[in-house]
């Protein structure tokens, strides 16, 4: 079985000095194998195919051809997508790079698009951010805010909802962990090592149950 995992920044593993809450899973999986290489097949290969900036819309683009570059015909695929928080940049002269309504279609799109290969499907929702270190970001004149964000992240669930496809949620957990005082961030955007274990294990139990 292979599990290609789409995304962007915070999916690629930004700031994790382990790697990002993908490679974690990929060396969990990873650990199991080594220990009887016999069984490599009981445990899945996983790929991180998330790119730092990426959005539904360069998401869309580029499945069909990541995709069929990492397709084994004896081998089952399984998808994961956590996209959208790109989506939700505002420029600081108030210039949107994306609308909810045009995160839905494209959304839909990739499901489209992605069901053509398998229906083993998962999303891992968008994760929240530290306003006062992200409205501006330190390297560009863009703004991530809370409430624009979760207004993606709502567009995330109903689509899944819609669609029959389990859904991690990560927002509340890491908002949860800033309200607590902890830090779970590097920059105020992207996960610390340990805001990407939280992740981790969140999203891993889910993954079990859609490949077993």
């Amino acid at each position: 079985m292979r599990v290609l995992v789409f995304g962007a920044s915070i999916t690629q593993g930004f700031w994790d000095t382990e790697g990002g809450w993908v490679n974690r899973i990929r060396r969990h999986y990873d650990t199991e194998i080594v220990k009887d290489l016999h069984k490599e097949e009981d445990y899945p290969t996983i790929f991180n195919l998330g790119i730092s900036g990426d959005t539904t819309t360069g998401l869309l683009k580029r499945l069909e051809n990541e995709t069929k570059a990492r397709q084994w015909s004896s081998e089952e695929l399984v998808f994961i997508f956590s996209i959208g928080t790109n989506n939700a940049v505002v420029e600081v002269n108030g210039k949107e790079w994306s609308t909810p309504e045009l995160y839905r279609r494209e959304l839909l799109a990739i499901l489209q698009k992605a069901k053509e290969f398998s229906n083993k499907i998962l999303f891992v929702g968008l994760a929240s951010c530290e306003e006062d270190k992200t409205t501006p970001v330190f390297w560009a004149d863009i703004h991530y805010t809370n409430s624009k964000i979760f207004e993606f992240e709502k567009v995330m669930r109903e689509v899944a909802k819609e669609n029959h496809i389990p859904h991690v949620p990560i927002f509340e957990a890491l908002q949860g962990k800033i309200n607590a005082g902890e830090k779970v961030f590097a920059d105020g955007l992207h996960p610390n090592n340990a805001g990407h274990e939280l992740i981790y294990q969140l999203v891993k139990p889910e993954l079990d149950k859609l490949i077993t």
